[in-house]
């Protein structure tokens, strides 16, 4: 089985690569809803985010992640302490659900794959990136403000910094047909190796 990690910027186009991926057969495991899937229904991670962070990110008892976002994409130490709490249940769940896949190729969806170090566990690291006027009109599109995306942007790794780790680079700048085809091209060299 082949292992395909995809990362990159902000609404850089993650999630459409994952899907194209997807319509060519593979499995696709997404980081971020294991995290909302956890924020609804793991108690552990409730607690902790409460004893952390406060009620202030609680709505009717629920972690509202638009609230938790502000508090902690506004202090690095507060988003550093949320990581703690929540990335090794992630990289659990997301080690579990590769491990029971039964296609020939899973692709792990993680903004963070690089910085949580699941690059290591996958056989192609895919990056993808967008111009900054792209994302962050994305990310407007997504209910963040400029501000907001740009905050979101500046708390991951410099794209610089993960395209060093990229065994393939997609640029998503262009149309989905040319995203299609740069993924139907990376799929072909990955399932020839």
């Amino acid at each position: 089985m082949k292992r395909i990690g995809i990362t990159g910027g902000l609404c850089a186009g993650k999630s459409t690569v994952a899907s194209f991926f997807k319509d060519l057969g593979a499995r696709v495991i997404d980081a971020d809803k294991l995290v909302r899937d956890l924020y609804k229904k793991d108690a552990e991670i409730k607690k902790a985010i409460r004893n952390n962070f406060g009620k202030k990110v609680f709505t009717q008892g629920v972690i509202s992640r638009k609230k938790l976002a502000g508090a902690v994409f506004a202090n690095k130490r507060a988003l550093q302490k949320l990581c703690r709490i929540i990335h090794p249940k992630v990289i659990k769940k997301i080690k579990d659900e590769s491990g029971k896949s039964k296609r020939a190729v899973t692709v792990i969806d993680a903004p963070l794959l690089i910085e949580v170090g699941l690059h290591r566990a996958v056989d192609a690291v895919v990056v993808v990136r967008a111009k900054r006027q792209k994302w962050i009109r994305r990310g407007m599109a997504r209910g963040l403000t400029p501000r907001e995306a740009i905050k979101r942007q500046a708390a991951q790794m410099p794209l610089r910094e993960k395209v060093k780790y990229a065994d393939f680079v997609i640029n998503n700048d262009k149309s989905r047909e040319n995203t299609r085809k740069a993924v139907v091209k990376i799929w072909q060299e990955i399932t020839r190796r």
